[in-house]
């Protein structure tokens, strides 16, 4: 899977509108995982396994709609269309320790190594270097149940220089500071054993996002033109999505698509249409840099449901039934991924996407859960290189 990502990469380094590698390896992974699908669903908890299940086929019901509509277009199917409607399969790594071990390991032995090409180069999206390499913000967390002193030295390297390398890059700035902020609170604060009596107050944080959208819609309350305002100039607090937002929702309104959605083949008005360069989107927009708009604009408001309810439902799984303090921390990280997609978090065929695809799989891999904090640090151990871990 790595190598394909790679062999995709190098194609868009070569021809940026080369999207054949990962249409390719998108199918044959969802046909491997639908054929194979009562082994992988095995791994999910009732619950979470229904939720699963109900938002694939629904979103695959999406894209299939994408062809029956009035002049199908094509193009936008096979690449917005069948991402949206196949990244999160990438879950299933999540769930068996087996496979999360083998990505660990190939993610050392393959990607690693080619981000120095990146780090030299210029390339904008989801495949540049610090997103590249973003599977370590994640390591950042576990870097305490980690103890080989190379890895560790590696993890606090890499995400030191994914964060200088583009501080105006939002999503990169914020997930960098969500985790060392995850990381310090559990060294500092909650490592003396209070973090498992205050994990019940966790389960409040997803509801931030949720919250804020409430706030604009009644209240008239933007949080992010408020930050914008109060610090102009600032690319990182910058209200930059609200626009998207009303695009979407009236792209919505206009074709009276509210709950299913505009289809796989569906293009919305933009208001970036009016502005500088706008002939790129004079024929509408079928995709977005915000995660759940793209989820909202294919699927509707009943998709958007059942995407949430799944990724809610996977971080209150791990605070509930978390054994180790580490898939505690992997939930307290799995909120700021949840928040994360009311602002970017692009769907794409990306390791940086893979990586959050598998986060919450691991929120409901059981066998993780029910180690204890000294099982954690043995299974690390196995999980990395040899060269490195020690």
């Amino acid at each position: 899977m790595i190598a394909a990502n790679l062999l995709y990469l190098a194609a868009r380094l070569q021809n940026p509108s080369n999207i054949k590698p990962m249409i390719i390896l998108l199918v044959g992974f969802s046909a491997f995982i639908i054929y194979r699908w009562k082994n992988f669903l095995y791994n999910f908890p009732t619950l979470n396994g229904k939720l699963f299940t109900f938002y694939i086929v629904y979103i695959f019901l999406a894209f299939i709609r994408g062809f029956t509509v009035h002049n199908p277009d094509y193009i936008v199917i096979m690449s917005s269309g069948i991402t949206i409607s196949s990244v999160m399969l990438f879950s299933v790594i999540g769930t068996r320790l087996d496979m999360f071990r083998a990505y660990i390991h190939y993610f050392m032995l393959l990607a690693l190594p080619f981000s120095l090409i990146l780090y030299s180069i210029t390339i904008v999206g989801t495949n540049d270097f610090p997103h590249f390499l973003s599977f370590f913000q994640l390591l950042l967390i576990a870097t305490p149940f980690i103890e080989g002193r190379k890895i560790k030295l590696l993890i606090y390297v890499v995400n030191i220089m994914s964060f200088f390398y583009d501080m105006g890059d939002r999503s990169n700035f914020l997930n960098i500071l969500g985790s060392l902020g995850i990381l310090c609170v559990y060294l500092f604060i909650l490592r003396k054993r209070l973090i498992h009596k205050f994990k019940y107050l966790y389960v409040l944080l997803p509801l931030i996002p949720l919250i804020l959208v409430i706030a604009a819609l009644y209240f008239q309350f933007n949080f992010f033109e408020y930050l914008s305002g109060q610090d102009e100039g600032n690319d990182v607090v910058a209200d930059s999505r609200t626009g998207i937002y009303m695009d979407v929702w009236s792209g919505l309104g206009d074709n009276d698509a509210y709950w299913f959605g505009l289809t796989s083949s569906g293009r919305y008005h933009t208001h970036l249409a009016d502005l500088i360069n706008g002939d790129y989107y004079f024929a509408g927009r079928s995709f977005c840099e915000t995660n759940i708009l793209n989820v909202l604009s294919m699927s509707g408001l009943c998709g958007a449901f059942l995407y949430l309810s799944f990724l809610v439902s996977c971080i209150y799984y791990a605070l509930r039934n978390s054994n180790n303090d580490f898939c505690i921390l992997l939930a307290l990280y799995s909120c700021l991924k949840f928040c994360m997609i009311f602002i970017e978090e692009i769907q794409d065929f990306s390791l940086n996407h893979i990586s959050f695809a598998l986060t919450f799989g691991l929120c409901i891999n059981n066998s993780l859960l029910k180690m204890t904090n000294d099982e954690i640090k043995q299974y690390f151990k196995i999980c990395f290189p040899k060269y490195l871990a020690h």
